[in-house]
């Protein structure tokens, strides 16, 4: 199970570079003041832009740049890591380094080996006899190939896949083509091998041909993505076993065999350094990065070329040299292999080299926050209020189809028998109500711990079932701050089931939980150990107080439940141990007493 990775450096608490894996369960607990809301605060602010930092919408109440770096370092800059999202996968991050609320330098590392790097450089030149200044810019671009290549010749880069429908109806090709290529699943290209007899029949020269083939054998819907990466499967089989993306020719001569160490390190180092000055104006925006990458990676192929001519015409001494895209490079460079629209007539619009450029530079989630100010007793609810649940519950009204099987389950758990109903007037108000046995009893009559639990379970709802299905295929995350105030053990307990049946529900769904809840964390280990929950679903980070960080014990620590429910290391002292302590010295004082 492939988890996305966020790393963040110099922000608020974050000191030294930290990296969170998000699972559908991810659970920030420590003490008071520790920090957890300062990773929460980052996701709300980067939902509300990446380039530059959105500091006057949103939840997240943070002021300005300055404001949230690290207090304890002069480092004028904020690094935040994002998944690429691309061909890479999501082992790779890209790495954005702000100034000033503004992105400044781009690294795409995976781990510690950075494969692409663009930095920013500005020269400022002063007019002699001028009162004005001309400022240059330029981008200094950084290309790890050999990384790149041997991806490719080991299949172990990542492609769109998309589900198959089975088609009853030839009148709905049309439409279920389009449904099938909402949600493609990025999936390792060594994945897709052997799924049909007919894939290794297929070649990128052949594709269109086959395609109708495919459709009416198989009588089902199959996106011409996946026939291309059954065939560029196929072609990379057929490589040679060579990193070179070129043959070199000298007086019309290949003497490639020759030179091929010389032309492979020229080949390396080319793309290595690379330098390129756009001016800003309206056709481009510097610190637009999808635009600026677009314009560098047009021109890559030819500024490689003239670097590496001029290499071997300096070191042969020779004008008469060309250079050729070899199999490899024709594959890189010119094979039309990806299709970006696939309800457009054109089958393949982007090569691998295309899509390396193809960096989502989003947040790419719908985020949505709850509060832990989110319930009242109030038996009439405003469109909006100081509390999340009037605005919750306007939500979940104006869905078409509110008797909802997460619903009923949910109110089961809960132990609540009736039905839940919102009933509206004049389009302003709420009244919520449960509806058991012809019965009406409004939910302020429920008890203030449910008015605090139901709207947690209408948010899930409004997220994963609101517009279509377009929607519902969207990777949610849902910040819940404090999910157990105000709840009975008892009901913090079972939250831990509510999540349960959510990942059910909604596989899509993934949840971010600020929390003390000690139940709800041993609720968790107990689902785990029964194994209703995998291990790689849920993950916890616990955040310690300053006071007890030091270097065998972090800021922020990963632990992890064990299939067995076992947790892989320990809270910080003061956390969990707190009852326990209580209690010996209850002991303690006890015995002093009797003495």
């Amino acid at each position: 199970m492939n988890h996305k990775k966020i790393g963040v450096q110099n922000f608020r608490v974050f000191k030294d570079y930290t990296e969170f894996e998000l699972r559908p369960i991810t659970l920030l607990t420590g003490p008071n003041n520790s920090g957890k809301s300062s990773f929460t605060k980052l996701l709300l602010l980067l939902n509300e832009g990446l380039n530059p930092l959105n500091f006057t919408k949103g939840n997240h109440n943070l002021e300005e740049f300055s404001k949230i770096l690290n207090w304890n370092t002069d480092d004028p800059s904020l690094t935040i890591a994002l998944p690429v999202n691309n061909f890479f996968g999501p082992g790779v991050l890209m790495h954005l380094e702000y100034k000033e609320g503004k992105i400044n330098s781009f690294q795409m590392k995976d781990g510690n080996r950075v494969i692409l790097s663009l930095d920013y450089q500005e020269e400022v030149k002063e007019e002699t006899n001028s009162f004005f200044k001309i400022i240059e810019d330029s981008q200094k671009l950084y290309f790890d190939i050999n990384y790149v290549i041997g991806l490719i010749l080991n299949k172990k880069f990542y492609v769109a896949q998309n589900r198959t429908y089975k088609v009853e109806d030839k009148q709905q090709k049309s439409s279920l083509q389009f449904a099938n290529k909402i949600t493609p699943e990025f999936v390792m290209l060594n994945n897709i091998d052997n799924k049909r007899n007919v894939s290794r029949t297929l070649n990128l020269s052949n594709l269109k041909e086959k395609y109708e083939e495919i459709v009416l054998a198989h009588n089902e819907v199959l996106e011409s993505q996946n026939l291309s990466n059954f065939a560029l499967f196929n072609e990379i089989d057929n490589l040679d076993e060579n990193e070179l993306l070129f043959t070199l020719r000298a007086g019309g001569q290949n003497i490639t065999d020759s030179y091929r160490e010389e032309l492979l390190k020229a080949q390396g180092d080319s793309f290595a350094n690379l330098i390129f000055n756009f001016s800003s104006g309206p056709d481009l925006d510097i610190y637009d990065l999808p635009a600026l990458f677009d314009k560098i990676f047009e021109s890559i192929l030819s500024k490689i070329r003239n670097s590496i001519i001029s290499h071997f015409r300096k070191l042969l001494e020779t004008e008469d040299i060309t250079l050729e895209l070899n199999s490899l490079g024709n594959l890189l460079f010119e094979a039309k292999v990806f299709n970006d629209e696939p309800e457009n007539q054109r089958f393949y619009q982007k090569t691998i080299f295309d899509s390396l450029s193809s960096i989502d530079f989003s947040f790419n989630e719908k985020l949505e926050y709850v509060s832990a100010n989110r319930g009242n007793q109030k038996r009439v609810l405003h469109n909006s209020s100081d509390s999340d649940i009037d605005q919750i519950v306007l939500e979940f009204s104006q869905l078409k189809d509110q008797n909802l099987p997460f619903l009923k389950k949910a109110l089961e758990i809960l132990e609540i028998e009736g039905e839940l109903e919102v009933n509206r007037y004049q389009n302003y108000i709420s009244v919520v109500s449960i509806q058991n046995k012809g019965r009406n009893i409004p939910l302020a009559d429920i008890g203030f711990g449910y008015s605090q639990i139901i709207p947690v379970v209408l948010k899930i709802i409004v997220m994963m079932e609101s517009s279509s299905i377009l929607i519902r295929d969207t990777r949610g995350l849902l910040i819940l701050e404090e999910p157990e105030a105000n709840l009975h053990p008892n009901l913090q307990s079972k939250f831990a089931d509510l999540l349960k049946i959510a990942q059910e529900f909604y596989p899509n769904l993934n949840f971010i939980i600020e929390t003390h809840s000690e139940y709800l964390i041993r609720k968790l280990q107990f689902l785990t150990a029964k194994k209703e929950l995998s291990p790689e679903q849920s993950v916890i980070y616990y955040f310690n107080a300053d006071k007890y960080v030091s270097r065998e014990e972090p800021k922020v620590k990963k632990i992890e439940i064990t299939p067995t429910g076992n947790l892989t290391d320990t809270f910080g002292p003061g956390f969990y141990d707190e009852a326990t302590r209580l209690q010996f010295d209850l002991m303690k004082i006890n015995r002093e007493q009797n003495n």
